[in-house]
């Protein structure tokens, strides 16, 4: 029986029933610490009703940003108390996600002490090949310049340590394994678990606005009934590119004015936002916070995240199983596997007001092929199920239990 000890930053939903499939598999007993049951800017609705072990740990926030993924998220907490409830019980599998999580740097200190294996999920990205300069870029604000340094240079020695020295590797995507080859990690370490969502649900959410024909009801209230949709939704962050989603909007009236650019999120970054619209002429409609995406998906066009820079992008996910046709940038995670230019959507390079603009006037320009990218979105995210992405993970527990095994052997035969 493999005993498995899994930190989690926070009680993600998308990641609830992934961590029930692991649970379930053959000869598993998993646990999970999570690091906090959720950022104050996210507004999850999770239900913690799960058949796995699970514990939310107690949070202190000093230095919690420290341990940020990235500046403009929620410092992440620092839990004190994982460290004796890793040691007290009896593991022989050690999992965390995010290499420079201090809850993840605790876990793989652990597993090092008690000479079991770590598994290392990593969802990390650097298409533009500037990680460390960006890294540097962002944390080195005005504010605490000089005084933090020491603390920005330790960050970033556990993150290296971490990503170099774990046992094995899960990547959601071709984005993060190509980050870890590039870092000379093993390609047979390395098992791909691909970021889904619940599909099923999505589905039935579409079925049910379809039914009702919300999408047709929610372009009447919202005026644009004889307009094409380009539709964002993302947490408003300068990261998120929407800023020059709205210049290519602006260039695209040029040649056309039968869109209307709407905008589903709220964050610190609106009001930036509404500021780019006025001096570009362009007025989006700003929704807010949207707890049911389903009716904005079905009335969408097309779908765009400029972002520049995500790790995947879930709401990608939630768009194709709607049948939105996607343009993105490669700068999104997800974009390497789940958009396929020409075929669902169109990749485009983040910063490039120009080329997204182009992307987006194709797809609205042409019936026949908005249509049939529509199609294949919804054909192209079967394959992204929770069923393969437990395929990864259990990939990686045989390996690492299976090199453990094969280790003592040879401390027996010698």
């Amino acid at each position: 029986m493999a005993r498995i000890a899994f930190f989690h930053n926070e009680c993600a939903p998308y990641r609830m029933r992934l961590f029930e499939g692991i649970s379930r598999l053959p000869d598993t007993n998993l646990k999970v610490y999570f690091g906090r049951h959720r950022s104050s800017s996210r507004r999850w609705n999770v239900k913690l009703d799960v058949d796995y072990g699970y514990e939310i740990l107690r949070e202190i926030h000093a230095l919690g940003g420290l341990f940020s993924f990235d500046p403009d998220d929620d410092p992440n907490p620092i839990n004190p108390s994982l460290l004796p409830k890793l040691l007290s019980e009896n593991y022989n599998v050690f999992m965390g996600g995010v290499p420079h999580y201090f809850g993840t740097f605790i876990t793989f200190l652990v597993s090092k002490i008690l000479r079991k294996p770590f598994i290392l999920f990593v969802e990390d990205i650097d298409v533009e090949g500037k990680q460390i300069t960006s890294y540097l870029r962002r944390f080195l604000t005005p504010y605490w310049r000089i005084l933090a340094i020491p603390f920005i240079l330790a960050r970033f020695v556990c993150f290296q340590i971490v990503l170099a020295h774990s046992d094995c590797y899960v990547v959601p995507g071709t984005a993060t394994k190509k980050f870890l080859l590039r870092r000379n990690i093993s390609r047979t370490k390395i098992f791909t678990a691909f970021n889904v969502i619940d599909n099923d649900a999505v589905e039935q959410e579409c079925k049910e606005s379809s039914r009702k024909d919300n999408a047709k009801k929610l372009k009447e209230e919202l005026g644009i009934q004889d307009k094409k949709v380009i539709l964002s939704v993302a947490y408003l962050l300068e990261r998120k590119g929407l800023q020059y989603l709205i210049q290519a909007c602006d260039e695209l009236k040029e040649t056309r004015d039968d869109f209307a650019l709407v905008i589903v999120g709220d964050g610190p970054y609106k009001q930036s936002l509404r500021n780019i619209s006025i001096r570009s002429n362009i007025y989006p409609i700003f929704v807010g916070y949207v707890s049911n995406l389903a009716d904005y998906f079905l009335a969408a066009d097309v779908f765009v995240l400029p972002t520049l820079f995500d790790v995947w992008g879930f709401v990608i996910n939630e768009a194709m199983v709607c049948g939105c046709p996607i343009v993105t940038t490669y700068n999104a995670g997800a974009a390497w596997d789940l958009v396929r230019n020409g075929g669902n959507g169109y990749i485009v390079e983040p910063r490039n007001a120009r080329q997204l603009c182009e992307a987006i006037n194709i797809i609205l320009s042409d019936d026949d092929l908005r249509r049939a990218m529509k199609q294949k979105s919804t054909e192209m995210i079967k394959d992204f199920s929770y069923h393969k992405s437990l395929e990864g993970f259990r990939g990686a527990i045989d390996y690492v239990l299976g090199t453990q095994l094969s280790s003592k052997m040879v401390s027996l035969a010698e």
